[in-house]
């Protein structure tokens, strides 16, 4: 399920949304040494402003992906 979001406003949605379009590098840094990963860069595919920030659920998630042959597993 593909749901497309307004801009957030306020909280987590408003910066994860931020920072994802306009700041992929700091996120990315922060995200990468949490995690202790090496510094690569990170392709964000939601939630994406040119696609109305939406956010991706169940199989849509899958798909956008490129897993959609895994959707059969979500049961």
């Amino acid at each position: 399920m593909r749901i497309p979001q307004k801009k957030g406003t306020k909280g987590s949605l408003k910066w994860i949304q931020h920072l994802v379009n306009d700041q992929p590098a700091v996120f990315d840094k922060q995200i990468l040494k949490q995690l202790n990963l090496s510094p690569e860069p990170i392709t964000w595919l939601s939630p994406r402003k040119s696609d109305e920030y939406a956010e991706y659920r169940n199989g849509s998630f899958l798909e956008l992906l490129g897993l959609g042959k895994f959707k059969s597993h979500l049961r």
